[in-house]
Order: structure tokens, then sequence, then C-alpha cells
């Protein structure tokens, strides 16, 4: 299953941030494309994958994350906080049940803030069509 990962940040998390990308090198499925939604005037942050894309909004959340979901490639999207960690296994673990044909959207029990969504969905979403 193809995704692609929508990173959320001010470029002010630090080593969090560092820890994020970190974690998304040791992913064990790799995102299509890396997208870094920053508000517009802010610094982009020094820690790097190498290969993200960085893409300027407003400021806000879920302004940052409509953003991130117009630019997007894939049919999936993982949105991601700039001061999160997770395990390798961590998008497996959200893919099952949208493999399975069961779930538009799959999002971590212990840890609401996780999220992977179809790109279709969260783009309805933005647009005010559909709620969750």
């Amino acid at each position: 299953m193809e995704y692609s990962i929508v990173i959320r940040t001010l470029g002010k998390a630090g080593t969090k941030y560092l820890t994020m990308l970190q974690c998304i090198e040791k992913l064990e499925s790799k995102p299509k494309e890396v997208i870094v939604v920053i508000p517009k005037g802010y610094d982009l942050p020094k820690e790097r994958l190498g290969y993200e894309r960085f893409v300027r909004s407003e400021k806000g959340m879920v302004k940052q994350r409509c953003k991130g979901a117009e630019v997007v490639t894939s049919e999936y999207i993982l949105f991601l906080d700039d001061d999160l960690a997770f395990p390798r296994d961590f998008v497996e673990e959200l893919k099952k049940p949208l493999e399975e044909g069961v779930a538009d959207v799959s999002l971590r029990a212990d840890a609401g803030r996780f999220r992977a969504e179809s790109g279709k969905a969260w783009r309805e979403w933005c647009d005010g069509k559909r709620h969750f």
C-alpha cells in the first residue's frame, strides 16, 4: 500500500523533530514521499531527511494538514506532528484495517495523534463534506 507522510511543524521542535525523522528512516514500510508543511514566515527546520519536500501554508493545525493533503500524490496519508516517536512496525499496524477493507481511517488507539487516512476522505473533511 502506497502512502505519503505529512508533517506539520513550526520548525522549532529540535531534538524531538530529529527523533521523529529517525523513526521515519527506520519504518519497515517506507513512504512514497514526505511532505513537511510549515507556516509562511517560519524558518525551515535544520534537521533533514534529505528527500522531504517543504510546503508553505497558513499557520494552524488543520490548515497545515489540509495543505499537506492537497499536495500529496498517494491515496493514503500518515499525518504526524513534529514531536512524535513510533516503532518500526507502526505503519504496518495502521495498514491492517485499511488493507482488510474494514476502514477508510486507521487510528492508533494508544496515541490519538497518529493518523493514517484515505487522502480522499481527508480532502473531503477539509472541504466540509465529511465528518469523522
